[in-house]
């Protein structure tokens, strides 16, 4: 299932993070396989989530340029027409166990560059990618790049991330319409004595409650994004209990990630049903 995950803002309603923790509880709760891409090039990627700053610097640099991974090589591939069956794993780390394989970001091409070629494969990427994992999810780049439109039309389900903000709310039910039918929704950095709390965004927008989560705001899990230990994070807290300071965090992923899993379920149904 080809999943994209969108805001209608840059860098505030938590993307990245987002597909960091979902994507590990997609893999401990339901032993899901996930590809993650994203259609962008940033400092703030998924690699830096996984992987510990000392991890990376200890990293040989011809690692990259020799073995040929990440979204480049594929990109590569694709325009000269020598794809394989398995050249999305190759390319790709692996991570828990090979539940989560990640395309790294280019460390050669220019970004123009790289919006440019990866638009002229994006299609041909999203259908190789879903071939060798149960959910694909892409990181969406917060404002609208070449290949925003066909990752969207493409898409079998939006996540749409918003925070407690009434303009970025606002926004989105203004100008992207369109999404709605096939969105579910997440609000990042969540606290609950907001005034825009989650029960009156789903009576003011007509949000099912199946449609709709929340991930809280939890200082320890932001640390963990920084420090390149959410892996490490998700899995010490898994079991948490109801008084640790962890638990509506983890509570609440698992919450998101179930929405998640459900909507597979109904996507795969419908594909056999064909």
């Amino acid at each position: 299932m080809k999943t994209a995950f969108f805001s209608n803002v840059s860098g505030k309603n938590g993307v990245t993070s987002n597909i960091a923790c979902i994507s590990i509880m997609c893999a401990m709760e339901y032993q899901l396989r996930s590809m993650i891409i994203e259609n962008h090039s940033n400092l703030n990627s998924i690699e830096n989530a996984f992987v510990r700053y000392h991890e990376h610097y200890l990293v040989n640099e011809d690692y990259y340029y020799f073995n040929h991974i990440g979204i480049e090589a594929v990109i590569k591939k694709l325009h000269s027409e020598k794809e394989d069956d398995n050249m999305i794993e190759s390319a790709s780390k692996k991570f828990l166990n090979h539940y989560i394989y990640y395309l790294p970001q280019s460390h050669t091409m220019n970004k123009e560059v790289l919006e440019f070629q990866l638009n002229e494969v994006i299609s041909r990427l999203l259908e190789k990618a879903e071939q060798c994992s149960d959910i694909t999810f892409v990181d969406m780049e917060g404002k609208v790049n070449l290949t925003s439109r066909a990752i969207l039309e493409e898409a079998d389900l939006v996540v749409v991330n918003l925070s407690q903000d009434i303009r970025i709310i606002r926004h989105f039910f203004e100008h992207y319409q369109a999404l709605i039918p096939k969105a579910i929704f997440l609000i990042s950095k969540y606290d609950s004595r907001s005034k825009y709390n989650v029960k009156n965004i789903m009576r003011k927008y007509h949000i099912s409650k199946e449609n709709i989560a929340v991930i809280p705001y939890n200082v320890e899990y932001k640390d963990a994004i920084s420090e390149g230990k959410v892996i490490e994070f998700i899995a010490r807290n898994y079991n948490c209990k109801e008084e640790d300071d962890n638990y509506t965090f983890i509570r609440e992923v698992r919450h998101a990630t179930d929405i998640l899993y459900q909507k597979s379920r109904n996507y795969q149904k419908e594909v056999l049903s064909v």
